[in-house]
């Protein structure tokens, strides 16, 4: 159990470093632009798509920390009409559970279209990025969200069998 920890902290800090990596190169690129067309009057080619993928790929490395600590937005309007707490905990199992099948489920998804990208050869306009490489970020990201509310869903599971033998 411990080494499963020790994993999880490990890949934590990997993904703290990457989005504080890409929040720093997108934070650079767009000043960099700015000065670049307005002070200096040059367009420097090609660039301007960068930040985009820089952010598409911060938002879904940001999307596992979510998932991670089980911060994702709610509604929970189901508390202020059910008063049962074991209801209310089973609702959020079944829920937890459908969220992390439907994220492993589109991991797979996005799995296959990556291999299929990678088939085509597609880059970027104005870098020559392989579109596939783009792709990889959100299969990782929705296999390791999979993963998160899978550890999650175990959880709640254990959090409501306790609630029953109060």
């Amino acid at each position: 159990m411990n080494a499963l920890k020790r994993l999880d902290a490990i890949l934590f800090k990997i993904v703290q470093i990457c989005l504080g990596i890409a929040m720093i190169a997108l934070t650079a690129i767009v000043v960099i632009q700015v000065v670049a067309r307005y002070l200096l009057h040059v367009s420097i080619g090609g660039v301007e798509e960068l930040p985009v993928y820089l952010m598409m790929i911060s938002v879904w490395i940001a999307a596992i920390f979510v998932a991670r600590s089980d911060g994702h937005v709610k509604i929970e309007l189901l508390d202020m009409f059910v008063k049962n707490k074991k209801v209310v905990g089973m609702v959020n199992i079944v829920l937890c559970g459908l969220s992390g099948v439907a994220l492993a489920y589109f991991s797979y998804l996005s799995l296959t279209y990556m291999f299929k990208l990678q088939g085509y050869g597609d880059v970027t306009a104005g870098l020559g990025i392989p579109i596939w490489i783009l792709e990889m970020f959100m299969v990782i990201s929705c296999a390791m969200m999979a993963l998160y509310y899978g550890i999650n869903l175990v959880k709640k599971i254990l959090a409501w069998k306790e609630m029953g033998t109060k």
